[in-house]
């Protein structure tokens, strides 16, 4: 059997419901796996990576690559398993851009690190909920039976 602390990468096409075991992608040298960053609304997550199976986890301090390094990688893509990769897209903003689905999130170049980048998308999908709620409580102020006036 495999490690106490091996983490698991879901092969692509791999559904919920297949019997097929997942491929070990590396153990854990005594820390933590990265937990998966929720990127949009829909549920995407980008999930852990180490380049060339190296031992350890990455850590919520580690630089996020990109913009113009060797390596542009930075993750999984939990839902179809592809590489997530961080390009430029603009002086102010790069993209997350998974390789086999081509899912695309835009975020400021300011994130530096992973935790940066789980507090970014925390923001803005709290702001997204407040927007939510506003126009739900306005369209709940439009639909009442009562005249004005």
């Amino acid at each position: 059997m495999f490690p106490v602390n091996t983490v698991f990468l879901k092969p692509r096409g791999l559904n919920m419901a297949s019997s097929e075991d997942p491929v070990p992608i590396k153990t854990a040298l005594g820390n933590k796996a990265l937990a998966p960053i929720i990127l949009d609304e829909f549920g995407n997550q980008l999930e852990e990576w180490s380049p060339n199976g190296s031992p350890g986890h990455t850590m919520e301090s580690d630089l996020i690559a990109g913009r113009g390094g060797k390596d542009p990688q930075i993750g999984i893509h939990s839902i179809c398993g592809g590489a997530v990769n961080r390009l430029p897209s603009s002086e102010k903003f790069d993209v997350l851009i998974c390789r086999w689905c081509l899912l695309r999130v835009q975020i400021p170049v300011s994130i530096k690190t992973f935790h940066d980048l789980r507090r970014y998308v925390k923001s803005v999908e709290d702001d997204r909920r407040r927007r939510a709620e506003t126009l739900r409580r306005a369209n709940n102020l439009c639909n009442t039976s009562e005249p004005m006036g």
